[in-house]
Order: structure tokens, then C-alpha cells, then sequence
């Protein structure tokens, strides 16, 4: 176990600075840069432009910007917007909390909902609630988040006026004006679109891998001979299949962990969530080179990190599976 650790961790150093290695080329070498986004004002001449261009570095060569770069991540500085004049690291850690309560949120209702859905529709194959859970699945996975978010805005908010549409909470509403009960009912309103939405492809995807997984298990000899030695239909279920049926969701769960950060980009944006998401996609836009890669460096981080707790889980769940 501690070797393969100590392997499994020296191979996520060359992968991690091979990402930003790319993720940074990418980023740098794209149109436009945040000095060209002032081109087109008439008060802004070329030479303010060229020595705006020497102030921020970015008439350096790329591969120096990037060492450079390396050399404060490494040591926790990420460096300055350049749209806002603050410390990048401060900017995520005030919206970090934002994203991981409405991902957590998510993905919560996505496995308190999936997994006895799909277990269920496993042993009820070919049943009506099995075609409709899958219709239902099929539905969550094609249809896209952004059309959901609109569809769910116009209808609520702008028709029936019954939840809020934006932000993280009503304007001018503390603690202090209005109470802690109407405080948080103000705040668990603010989140229910966002959260719905951001749980409905999710659960759809487990759905489907939960319930082809389960019937794979169930067909299994192991199964059968549980059966045959009479035990009952629940414990041969959650006892013997569920596990073994797990282990591919446990791939599945630790990949969907970054990813609905990443994910919850285009939703902050619908719904005007102050989260890391939001603050990316701005950044994105205005050519925000140090706070774009930040987000990509983080995310990249997560998905190297979770990947590695997915194969650790793995020895929990399935007892075959071992690290020599």
C-alpha cells in the first residue's frame, strides 16, 4: 500500500506540470490578450498599450512567463487579476464556498436519488417503472444544462414569479433585518433551480451506470448460489450484488467530483451564483490569464487527486483487488 502510493504520487508530478504546461500554452497563445481588449478606446494609444504590455510581462517570451508562473504556483501565489487588482488565491477562496455548497448539494440528491432508482429498475428489468426510469435517464443525460436553466427561469421566476432567479440571496436581506429563519428559507430558495438542474444530468448518468452495473452483478454465479442457499432478496441485493456493483460508480463518482466544478460554469453564469465558476467564465472573457489559470490548475488538482482516492476505494469495495 505505502509503495504504491509513493509510485502513484511520483507519477502525478510529470502529469500535473505536463497539464499546465498545456493548459498554459493554450491559454497565452489564444486571440487576444487583456491589454488588446482596450484596442478599440480612442483614449488608449499605442504606446500606453505597449507599456501596459511590459507592466503585466506579456512581452516576454512565453516559456520565461510560464517558469515564472510555476515558481509562485508552487508557492501558493497564483498572482493578480488583472481585471480586479487582487490576489487571485483571495478571489477563489471568497467564491470556493459558494461552488462547493451548491456541487455538494448536487451531487448528494444525484446518489441519494440514483443508486435505489437504479438498483431498482435493475431487478425490475423490462418492468413499466423500469422503461420509465430509463426513459427518464435518457432524458436527464440529452438534454443540455444550459436549456434546462432557461426553460426552469422563465417558467418560476419570470411566469409564476414563485423562486428567485439570481444571485445567492435577496439584496439588503442579513441576519440581522430579517432573522436566521427567513435568512436561510431566503437562501435555500435562491438555491433550488441551480441545484435542480446541476443534479439532473448527474443523476441521470448514475442512474444509467447503477442499474447496467447491478444487472451485470445479479447474473453472476455468486448470486445465484446466494439465492439457492435461501438467503432473502434484500440481503442477496445489498449485501452480495450492491458491492461488486459499486465499483464502477466509485470511477464514475471520483471523476464527477472536478468535473462538476468545472461543469458548474455555464449554471453560476445562468443564475448569477457569485461561485468560482462564474468568476472563471469573466476571466475567461476578459482575458484573464492569472485567474483562468488558476481555475485550471485547481481543477486539474482535484481530478489527478480524486483519480488516486478512486483506485484506493476500490480496494474497500471489491476485496479482489489488490495493490501488488
Amino acid at each position: 500500500m505505502k509503495t504504491y502510493l509513493i509510485r502513484r504520487l511520483l507519477q502525478m508530478i510529470p502529469l500535473f506540470f505536463g497539464i499546465t504546461i498545456v493548459s498554459f500554452s493554450i491559454v497565452h497563445l489564444a486571440p487576444g490578450s487583456p491589454v488588446d481588449l482596450l484596442a478599440g478606446d480612442p483614449n488608449i494609444t499605442p504606446e500606453d498599450i505597449a507599456r501596459m504590455e511590459e507592466a503585466l510581462g506579456l512581452n516576454r517570451p512565453i516559456h520565461i512567463r510560464y517558469f515564472e508562473w510555476v515558481g509562485d504556483m508552487v508557492k501558493g501565489d497564483f498572482g493578480n487579476s488583472f481585471r480586479q487588482g487582487k490576489a487571485v488565491s483571495a478571489l477563489i477562496l471568497e467564491r470556493l464556498p459558494n461552488t462547493m455548497i451548491l456541487n455538494i448539494f448536487a451531487l448528494l440528491i444525484s446518489l441519494s436519488v440514483s443508486i435505489p432508482v437504479g438498483i431498482f429498475s435493475a431487478i425490475r428489468q423490462y418492468s413499466l417503472a423500469d422503461y420509465l426510469a430509463t426513459f427518464l435517464a435518457f432524458f436527464g443525460v440529452a438534454m443540455p444544462n444550459f436549456w434546462l436553466a432557461l426553460l426552469l427561469l422563465y417558467l418560476f421566476w419570470v411566469r409564476l414569479q414563485i423562486l428567485p432567479g439570481s444571485g445567492r440571496g435577496t439584496y439588503g436581506w442579513t441576519v440581522e433585518s430579517v432573522g436566521w429563519h427567513w435568512y436561510f428559507i431566503d437562501r435555500a430558495k435562491h438555491m433550488i433551480l441551480p441545484v435542480f438542474v446541476l443534479s439532473v444530468s448527474t443523476m441521470a448518468s448514475f442512474t444509467r451506470f447503477v442499474r447496467t452495473s447491478m444487472l451485470q452483478v445479479i447474473r453472476e454465479d455468486y448470486v445465484r448460489t446466494a439465492r439457492a442457499k435461501g438467503l432473502s432478496e434484500r440481503v442477496v441485493i445489498y449485501k452480495h450484488a450492491l458491492r461488486n456493483a459499486m465499483i464502477p460508480l466509485v470511477t464514475i463518482l471520483a471523476m464527477s467530483i472536478p468535473g462538476l466544478i468545472g461543469g458548474s460554469v455555464v449554471i453560476e453564469q445562468i443564475f448569477s451564483w457569485p461561485g468560482v465558476g462564474s468568476l472563471s467564465f469573466n476571466s475567461v472573457m476578459g482575458r484573464d490569464y492569472n485567474v483562468v489559470m488558476a481555475f485550471n490548475t485547481i481543477t486539474a488538482m482535484l481530478t489527478l487527486v480524486f483519480m488516486l482516492l478512486a483506485d484506493i476505494a476500490y480496494v474497500a469495495v471489491d476485496p479482489r483487488i489488490r495493490f501488488d
